[in-house]
Formats: C-alpha cells, structure tokens, sequence
C-alpha cells in the first residue's frame, strides 16, 4: 500500500506570482526531480521504504520569473503508520506474589498515548504513563503480584500511540506460584 502525505502551503509573491515548487524529504539533502506547477493543496507520495517517525518535508517555491526563495521552507511531520509492538516477560525465578515483568516497547512514529496491563483474570487496567514512557526498545521492569493460585498465570499488555493505532494483545510467558517447599509424601 503507497503512503503520502496531504500538505496545504501557503506562498506568495507580490511582483509575479508563485508559479513552481519541489520538494526534498530529507531535510533538503535530495529533491524531486522537476518544478512543478504551484499547488497549494499538495499530495506528496513517499517512497514506500520510508520508515515512520520524523519526516522533515522542505518546500521550495519559484516566482513566474524563475526565481527561487532564498531558503526552502521547512517542517517536521510525525509520520505514523504503524501500530505499537511490545513484549512482556515474568522473571520466573521469582519466590514470591511479587514478581518482576520485563517490558519493551517498540513505537517509531507519533509515541505511546496509553497502555494496559493486566493480570489472566482481571480486567485492563491502565499503566501510568510514567511506567511506559521508554518506547525506543529498551527493557524497562515493572512489579507486579501474582493471585495466590497455584494454576498457571500471564500478563497481557496492550499499547496505542498518539495517532490512535493499537497493538495487538501482547501475551507474557506464563508462571506457576507455588506456596511453599512441594509436600512430598513417602510411602514405604
């Protein structure tokens, strides 16, 4: 599927009128190929390996004299086309209800808005965002308390970014509690 953005520009000059524009999406280090005719409701194609975050989109204009601005204009667009990815991981070496979660989140565009976390069993319940504000995939741990259950439990985790696309659920491996040492029962 193609990506573009929608752009709306604003240009004008008093002697002979803006005629032509191009534009660069890289911070002027490359331009498309010719002029083309000034548009102020612009469509702009992006190449279909552009990887989401930070767009920086220059413009420069060319009066009908063939005169172009001095200096391109510029703007950074937050480019987001897909939803977050995460994974969660209970540390099974736990003894204890308290347990540690080990969490990456992967989100390159518009950032992390809100997330879940929650327990086999009960219902969303929202993490502070302060708890999920590292999203450049590196590991952060968050606690948590086990039920006091000896059947098998996971984690669920759920994300969605600032432009309002959500991850799938993301599972945990599982972890079995066990209250004290096993009762083992001899028989002679």
């Amino acid at each position: 599927d193609s990506k573009s953005l929608a752009l709306t520009l604003t240009a004008q000059d008093t002697l002979s009128g803006i005629h032509e524009m191009r534009f660069s999406l890289d911070g002027g280090k490359t331009w498309t190929g010719d002029w083309e005719k000034f548009d102020p409701a612009k469509t702009l194609p992006l190449p279909a390996e552009q990887p989401d975050g930070k767009v920086e989109v220059s413009v420069y204009f060319r009066d009908k004299a063939l005169n172009p601005t001095t200096e391109p204009i510029s703007d950074d667009i937050i480019l987001d086309t897909a939803a977050p990815e995460g994974l969660i991981k209970v540390d099974e070496s736990s003894t204890s209800l308290d347990i540690a979660l080990t969490v990456q989140i992967k989100e390159l565009g518009s950032g992390i808005k809100e997330a879940w976390l929650w327990r086999e069993g009960e219902g969303k319940k929202a993490l502070p965002l302060t708890e999920i504000l590292k999203t450049d995939n590196t590991p952060f741990t968050i606690q948590r308390t086990l039920a006091d259950v000896t059947t098998s439990q996971m984690f669920y985790l759920e994300l969605k970014d600032k432009s309002g696309k959500v991850s799938k659920v993301i599972e945990s491996n599982s972890v079995t509690y066990q209250s004290g040492p096993p009762k083992v029962k001899l028989i002679s």
